[in-house]
């Protein structure tokens, strides 16, 4: 995810990261994969508080 005042480069770690993820996710089981949404919901609702 990126806001319009991304620099260039967070912009490109951003989507770098994202490609990570992509890679990551065709390798866990599904028991890993909700362990990490779940970590990943918890980490997005502190943000927005």
């Amino acid at each position: 995810m990126t806001t319009p005042t991304d620099t260039p480069e967070e912009v490109e770690a951003s989507r770098d990261f994202q490609d990570f993820q992509d890679h990551v996710d065709e390798e866990l089981t599904d028991e890993q994969r909700e362990w990490l949404t779940g970590e990943e919901q918890v980490k997005t609702e502190e943000a927005e508080q």
